[in-house]
């Protein structure tokens, strides 16, 4: 679990490194919802189609848990 952990920070590191600085601030609640769904919904595709390629459907769910963590930061932050 830590593996895990420590690679959806890795995560969340290396998406603000890539994003305006104001990013948090300027997306409502439901931005992240849409964020989040988006690569859940990327991931169930892989599970819908019975694909087996890479790592695809665990990068998205990595990506989608960094951002409900980064979700829950913005809204802590107010």
């Amino acid at each position: 679990m830590e593996k895990i952990l420590n690679e959806v920070l890795e995560e969340i590191k290396r998406a603000h490194k890539n994003l305006p600085e104001d990013f948090e601030k300027a997306n409502t609640k439901n931005d992240y919802i849409a964020y989040i769904n988006a690569y859940t919904g990327r991931a169930a595709e892989k599970v819908l189609r019975n694909e087996r390629e890479g790592q695809g459907y665990r990068e998205n769910m990595v990506k989608a848990a960094g951002l409900a963590i980064s979700a829950i930061a913005a809204f802590d932050a107010g």
